[in-house]
């Protein structure tokens, strides 16, 4: 039936294409896994708030998460830098980052590397249902 076939204009050629090859295609290519990919997917404070289990409030002091230490009173604040960029500093720990710093720091990894920072990013790719990556997508970064 021609429902199972869709016309592509790529560069002035027209193509007859079986439609479930265009879906296979989508499926495999992937965008390179990039900050500005995954913060066009998702906000900073959704990443925050998934992985730390708490919620993110402004002007005020709130609990240390969990996932950080025991926090009997209020000693972390939100707060966004100049860059736009939403940062958790705990006055009392030893946590003071972006969203990316605390998942690398959930999932027992660190952002000081290419390869471990590539290794968080496919976490939350992973965590929010954005594209499918795996380690061996390292070759691919930018």
């Amino acid at each position: 039936s021609h429902n199972n076939y869709v016309i592509l204009l790529i560069r002035g050629q027209t193509f007859v294409c079986p439609l479930f090859l265009l879906l296979m295609s989508k499926l495999l290519v992937r965008p390179v896994l990039t900050i500005d990919l995954i913060l066009s997917k998702v906000s900073q404070e959704e990443i925050f708030e998934r992985y730390l289990n708490i919620k993110v409030e402004f002007n005020k002091l709130i609990k240390a998460p969990a996932v950080f230490r025991n926090d009997k009173s209020p000693t972390c604040s939100f707060y966004y830098t100049h860059k736009g960029k939403l940062k958790l500093n705990d006055f009392s720990g030893d946590f003071h980052g972006d969203c990316f710093d605390a998942v690398a720091r959930v999932i027992g990894s660190s952002t000081s590397n290419r390869y471990d920072f590539y290794n968080v990013l496919i976490h939350i790719a992973a965590t929010f249902n954005i594209y499918s990556y795996t380690s061996s997508d390292l070759l691919n970064i930018e």
